[in-house]
């Protein structure tokens, strides 16, 4: 899926499920590189909880990076879109079946709400992580791989019961 939109406006409003195999669903912004992705409340930011709640898969959530379909729909001349940044300024429990992945530029990833996933957690960015609230896989004990800097603020914490954390 991807949408335009900047941080003033929504770039998705999913209002029913969206349902996908094992290839899994990936979001990213119409301009990748430069747009700096939010997930926040409705009509606040680009992608909201409730959005997120619309997406099942039995694949990967991938939230900051997407492919497009080409020029013929089927991949030919397909670029690779990926946000300067993502802010998360909401709970999120994301219902993606193998993996939930955060992938940002160099703006980073800033988590100020938590996340309780119930699968595999990546957070990929050339950027640093923000860890300011809880990352928890502790029902489900999933592993937690954090690809970047990590900077945790007084808040932040990474729970994954008898799961790893991976900080590279």
């Amino acid at each position: 899926l991807i949408g335009g939109g900047d941080s003033n406006r929504g770039g998705f409003d999913i209002r029913d499920d969206v349902l996908a195999g094992t290839d899994g669903i990936a979001i990213s912004l119409s301009t990748g590189g430069m747009l700096d992705l939010g997930i926040g409340a409705p009509g606040a930011s680009q992608l909201s909880s409730q959005d997120i709640a619309h997406l099942k898969s039995n694949g990967p959530l991938v939230i900051g990076q997407a492919t497009t379909a080409g020029d013929d729909g089927l991949g030919l001349n397909a670029m690779g879109l990926m946000v300067n940044s993502i802010t998360n300024n909401t709970a999120l429990s994301p219902a993606s079946g193998t993996s939930f992945q955060l992938v940002a530029g160099g703006g980073g990833i800033t988590l100020e709400r938590p996340i309780t996933a119930y699968q595999n957690v990546t957070i990929a960015t050339s950027g640093t992580v923000n860890l300011n609230n809880t990352i928890d896989t502790t029902a489900s004990n999933h592993d937690v791989t954090i690809e970047a800097r990590l900077a945790a603020g007084p808040n932040g914490s990474i729970k994954v019961g008898t799961g790893v954390c991976y900080v590279e």
